[in-house]
């Protein structure tokens, strides 16, 4: 039976987001742990004008080969900043990465709530596609019993084992408490409302989690090789 083109041009075009994404993941923090905070900041700001460029032109031309050509993009833009700081950094080089390094920190809790906005929006869709997968087979419904099952457990045990590092301060701690119990408070609700499900929860949990951990990561983690 033939591949419809339909069918191979999409998982291409899936397949180039993924990678794009994976690369962003990889070549910031290995371009931190390998040369400065100067030249990964450098890649941070060739990143987002990058960005910026790439989603102007798919808002004004909209074809879906853009997703095929960033692709080399980001190892090209890797080896530009690997190339720049292999000598003597410029003057102006130095200045322009220490401005965007301010910028970003000023922007950091708009950047936060970003994030928290982006995973709900995520973690709903997870919920959306689970409740199709369990109208399809019991087989389904048992898996992503399991799999929000699982999610809970080490949800619960990330929490446990980074609380200690994140609740550095009664003021902290305090806060860390008021986002489980608000966690916990509005899960009840949205099951007794039947306005949720596990799979939603489960994703939020996790996310929390990851939050609760980034709270006791700090600058000493990168030279700590017990901390996890």
């Amino acid at each position: 039976m033939p591949v419809s083109p339909w069918i191979l041009w999409s998982a291409l075009s899936h397949a180039a987001r993924l990678s794009t994404v994976l690369q962003i993941l990889i070549f910031l923090p290995l371009t931190l742990a390998t040369l400065s905070k100067p030249a990964f900041l450098l890649l941070s700001l060739l990143l987002t004008v990058h960005a910026a460029v790439h989603g102007t032109m798919i808002l004004c031309w909209g074809s879906p080969a853009l997703s095929l050509l960033q692709v080399p993009m980001h190892p090209f833009l890797l080896l530009v900043c690997f190339n720049a700081f292999s000598t003597s950094v410029p003057l102006w080089l130095g200045t322009a990465t220490s401005v965007w390094g301010t910028i970003l920190t000023y922007m950091g809790p708009l950047f936060i709530a970003l994030e928290g906005l982006s995973s709900l929006v995520v973690v709903q869709k997870l919920g959306q596609q689970g409740k199709r997968l369990v109208e399809e087979g019991e087989i389904y419904q048992f898996g992503l019993l399991i799999a929000s099952a699982g999610t809970y457990v080490a949800s619960a045990w990330w929490i446990v084992s980074a609380y200690p590092a994140a609740a550095s301060s009664p003021l902290s701690s305090t806060f860390l408490g008021v986002a489980i119990t608000a966690l916990l408070f509005l899960t009840f609700i949205g099951f007794f409302l039947r306005r949720t499900n596990i799979i939603e929860s489960s994703g939020l949990a996790l996310f929390m989690a990851y939050n609760v951990w980034l709270c006791g990561f700090n600058q000493e983690s990168f030279s700590d090789p017990s901390y996890s």
